[in-house]
């Protein structure tokens, strides 16, 4: 289209859903490791496929890679994030300090609930 995304129906409608919503601020963390995962796959099959090597390699990385976009795309669902929020909760990676929101929740820590039998005097 000449005029655009602004001009388009596409555009007008998303403009005016987006209007209407409060702008959610979430932490860049979980996708920052998110978009290194994806990084490293990338690298991974440039040299993989660079080294001529064929066969299930290539093939598992880039059906991982590809089923991890499409959750993420269609569905919302991503599966980095869940991971990052993964190794927080194990205490393995710290959680940001900037941000206490996740997408959709992913960060929350459960409280850890005090059995009578440990409480502090």
């Amino acid at each position: 289209m000449i005029l655009g995304l602004p001009a388009s129906p596409i555009g007008v409608i998303s403009r005016v859903r987006a209007a209407r919503a409060e702008p959610d601020w979430v932490s860049a963390k979980p996708r920052r490791f998110t978009w290194t995962l994806g990084m490293g796959m990338s690298l991974a099959m440039a040299i993989i496929t660079n080294s001529d090597v064929h066969g299930l390699l290539p093939r598992t990385i880039c059906l991982i890679c590809l089923t991890m976009m499409w959750l993420e795309s269609v569905l919302g669902v991503c599966l980095g994030c869940e991971f990052h929020a993964f190794l927080v909760r194990r205490g393995w990676t710290e959680k940001d300090s900037a941000f206490e929101i996740c997408v959709n929740g992913v960060c929350e820590i459960p409280a850890r609930i005090l059995d009578p039998a440990e409480s502090v005097a």
